[in-house]
């Protein structure tokens, strides 16, 4: 007015009851040992108080925190367990003129593969045709592993499967059965493989030995000898400790696990002992008999 000019302020503060505009998800996952932080977003006034819960227990207040500018209440779970922290959590909000409860947050943690080998205990393993051969491994892991074994690439099935416990077994190996073998463990975390060789061998085994032959002048003569054995063995002719090769006089041949020399138009000269030297790698052995011409 004419007398001069006042002024007064007042504060208007708009009072509301909480009011959740972020929810919580209802689903969450993370890894193992990982830090989670669950949030929401929350409008009201006087500024809501929160209470936070696992598996409806009130959680303490040290993890627990407020983002002034962005509203939002935070909740921080420091190196995450199955055992400590997979559950359900929630959060209530609460000042005088109300209270809000969140929705529910289904909480999962996750672990990476785990593989125990318990057979064998060797990474390479040395069989006996007709031998025994078990792989056995427990696979843990949340989620459960996708498991699968191979043999040069290829898949087998497993003898069994239960639980964590996987079993591969065969009760006389054969040479077939020869190979590397790797198990391959999965899930959304990681992977994890493992691998380990098998070689078979089976000892010479010589069902039908050389045998004395009488051949005709002129006529051919032939040695045969039967062996079996893994891998499958070399033989070396010999005439009188001399190695023979291929040649028009000499014929060397091998089907399957049949081993034969032909000694083409025999003369007198061809007389003598003539000797299969056998070799596998892991055994060997000698055989002997001799050629009479008439």
């Amino acid at each position: 007015n004419p007398h001069g000019t006042q002024e007064e302020t007042a504060r208007l503060d708009i009072l509301a009851a909480p009011l959740i505009t972020t929810q919580l998800p209802k689903q969450e996952e993370t890894v193992s040992g990982k830090d989670v932080t669950l949030r929401v977003v929350v409008r009201g006034s006087p500024r809501p108080e929160a209470q936070w819960f696992f598996n409806d227990t009130p959680i303490a207040p040290e993890n627990i925190s407020y983002d002034e500018e962005k509203s939002e209440y935070q909740l921080l779970l420091k190196n995450t367990s199955v055992a400590v922290n997979e559950g359900t959590y929630r959060v209530v909000l609460k000042n005088d003129l109300g209270e809000t409860e969140s929705t529910p947050c289904v909480l999962t943690v996750l672990e990476p593969v785990k593989l125990t080998k318990i057979a064998p205990t060797s990474d390479v393993v040395d069989l006996k045709v007709g031998e025994p051969f078990e792989i056995l491994f427990d696979v843990g892991g949340k989620e459960a592993p996708k498991v699968q074994l191979t043999k040069d690439g290829k898949e087998v099935k497993f003898s069994s499967v239960e639980g964590t416990r996987h079993v591969y077994s065969v009760p006389e190996v054969k040479p077939e059965h020869q190979g590397v073998y790797k198990l391959t463990a999965k899930n959304k975390t990681s992977t994890e493989e493992t691998s380990l060789t098998l070689t078979v061998t089976a000892p010479l085994s010589v069902s039908q030995s050389l045998t004395d032959i009488n051949v005709l002048l002129g006529q051919p003569g032939t040695f045969n000898l039967t062996c079996d054995a893994f891998p499958t063995p070399k033989v070396t002719w010999l005439f009188n400790d001399t190695e023979l090769k291929n040649s028009p006089k000499h014929k060397i041949e091998s089907k399957q696990n049949v081993f034969s020399l032909t000694i083409n138009k025999c003369d007198h000269p061809d007389v003598g002992t003539y000797r299969a030297h056998i070799d596998n790698g892991i055994d060997k052995t000698d055989h002997t008999a001799k050629l009479h011409v008439g």
